[in-house]
């Protein structure tokens, strides 16, 4: 498994605030031919509606490998402040062929997105 980690900053309160945050990928030591290459978080915060509040990791993967991977993707953990574990989301990819990108966006809606000040990436494949 391959983890990554980003930070997002302290953020201004406002009726809409969007933070952009590029993550430099750290500690990749890859395993299974899939590897994240790059992500950022845009979290979108409305407070006059939290419910309406989105964290999301948008980023490409690729397999590095000279075969055709089934059922890769990527999990997101999502931490506040305190380093406490908002939640856990996921994406898929059904097939990625040798040197192939794929996009993802994992998102987390409702009142915990706008507490996201660290994230974390993980790969998984079969």
């Amino acid at each position: 498994m391959l983890q990554v980690t980003g930070k997002v900053p302290m953020k201004y309160r406002a009726c809409l605030v969007g933070l952009v945050l590029l993550a430099g990928i750290t500690g990749c030591t890859d395993t299974t031919g899939f590897q994240v290459i790059e992500h950022n978080i845009v979290v979108s915060e409305y407070t006059a509606d939290a419910e309406q509040s989105v964290a999301a990791v948008r980023g490409v993967a690729t397999n590095t490998g000279p075969w055709p991977l089934e059922g890769c993707g990527v999990s997101v953990t999502f931490y506040d402040l305190a380093g406490n574990k908002l939640d856990v989301y996921s994406s898929s990819c059904k097939r990625l062929g040798p040197a192939e990108n794929w996009s993802f966006n994992v998102e987390l809606k409702g009142q915990q997105a706008w507490k996201v000040a660290r994230y974390s990436v993980s790969t998984f494949s079969k």
